[in-house]
């Protein structure tokens, strides 16, 4: 699969089909598409402010995808916007969406923006998990409930939850890791804010939530000692996190996991969008 930029005059006949394509199958109807004309007017505009950002999918010179990717101005400072991933039916569920997506970071991360947002229906499941699963998180629902907004980091090696939780050698742990592991394929992860030493992951299994702390940074701490102190400190009624394991990635980094007691983040402000974020793959 390779990305061409949109031309307007050249791509209009599949364009617009894609476009109410997403609609239909993110809200079951494309009654809300708009005018086509102003849609063709929007892209050729944002074009050429964005040509790396609004892009074809090909394959085997075949239109099978689309992309839709800005940047914003928010509150002086720049954030990446997603509004729309695009592949037809028969190119879906297997894995084209992760290319889609892993195109979307490394233009974010050209653009100098650390995170980016998208709106997705909230009756579109297929979308939430693909998400949820490349680390995005939930703000909060917009539109009476018809949408979710996401948001995400951008990095240049994103961290994937699933991906590490796989890789892990874990060295000593709470009974509750058996089940948490057992549990991977239901699991929901998405990224927290990193710190200057360790990427954060989220991991929520049922009604139970937990932080996995990754030291892929310098300087990088003791994280036996850290698990010790927390696994004397904490059954004292200390207030500091459970532990729940400790161990090394794949490539040696040290991770801890421990409950999660943190507070999610429910109301942002408003942006200028023209169009909800739509997501088929």
């Amino acid at each position: 699969m390779r990305f061409e930029p949109i031309d307007v005059i050249q791509h209009r006949t599949f364009m617009i089909p894609f476009r109410r394509d997403s609609f239909i199958v993110s809200f079951g109807s494309d009654q809300d598409f708009g005018n086509e004309e102003e849609y063709i007017d929007w892209v050729s505009e944002k074009s050429k402010q964005f040509p790396d950002g609004l892009v074809v999918a090909m394959e085997n010179e075949i239109p099978i995808g689309q992309l839709e990717l800005t940047i914003k101005e928010v509150h002086d400072s720049k954030i990446g916007y997603v509004h729309l991933y695009y592949l037809v039916p028969e190119k879906r569920g297997i894995g084209l969406g992760k290319e889609l997506h892993q195109y979307a970071l490394k233009f974010f991360e050209n653009n100098g923006v650390k995170e980016y947002q998208l709106l997705v229906s909230s009756s579109n499941p297929t979308a939430l998990r693909f998400y949820h699963k490349n680390g995005m998180q939930e703000i909060g629902f917009e539109q009476d409930g018809k949408v979710i907004r996401m948001i995400g980091t951008v990095r240049g090696n994103p961290v994937n939850g699933h991906d590490i939780l796989a890789g892990i050698e874990w060295q000593d742990s709470a009974p509750i890791l058996k089940a948490i592991l057992a549990a991977e394929a239901d699991l929901t992860i998405s990224t927290l804010t990193p710190g200057l030493e360790a990427d954060v992951v989220k991991i929520t299994h049922g009604d139970k939530h937990f932080v996995l702390k990754v030291w892929n940074k310098r300087p990088k701490p003791d994280v036996l000692r850290q698990y010790r102190l927390l696994e004397a400190l904490h059954p004292q009624g200390i207030r500091v996190s459970e532990p729940i394991g400790h161990g090394r990635t794949a490539t040696g980094d040290g991770v801890l996991l421990t409950r999660y007691h943190g507070t999610a983040v429910t109301k942002v402000s408003p942006l200028d969008e023209w169009t909800t974020g739509r997501f088929q793959i």
